[in-house]
């Protein structure tokens, strides 16, 4: 969603929000650079680096957030990707790994495959991602 060099804010919902620029991109979390002081008596002062969470980061400003959007094209590559990970054989790694981490291995894949039916729109059989690619 957001990329290194960004200009965001985080924080909780009804809590302190608290502008940062992104350094780096984790799997589940951003690593934040603060821009302003934070903290109830500013106790931690700007420049500060923080770990956060993806889903308690926004966008800077309320009209950024319309302003880019990923082509479609691009958005079903990535679900028939994940389709493809799915599969019977590439989720138990031919054998490889336990049912109870191909398991989990399928929680964290569907998860993903719901988060970009959402950035899409819309969901997206398994025949329509592969043959967008045929």
């Amino acid at each position: 969603m957001f990329k290194v060099g960004d200009t965001v804010l985080f924080g909780r919902t009804n809590g302190e929000k608290t502008r940062g620029k992104i350094t780096k991109v984790n799997a589940k979390s951003y690593k934040i650079t603060t821009l302003e002081s934070r903290g109830t008596r500013s106790q931690y002062t700007s420049g500060g680096s923080w770990r956060v969470p993806k889903s308690l980061v926004w966008h800077d400003s309320p009209s950024m957030s319309t302003t880019y959007r990923r082509p479609e094209k691009e958005i079903i590559r990535d679900i028939s990707s994940i389709y493809a990970s799915l599969s019977p054989e590439n989720l138990h790694c031919d054998g490889e790994i336990s049912h109870s981490a191909a398991m989990a291995k399928s929680r964290h894949l569907n998860a993903m495959l719901q988060t970009l039916f959402r950035e899409l729109g819309r969901e997206v059989s398994e025949y329509e991602a592969w043959s967008t690619f045929r």
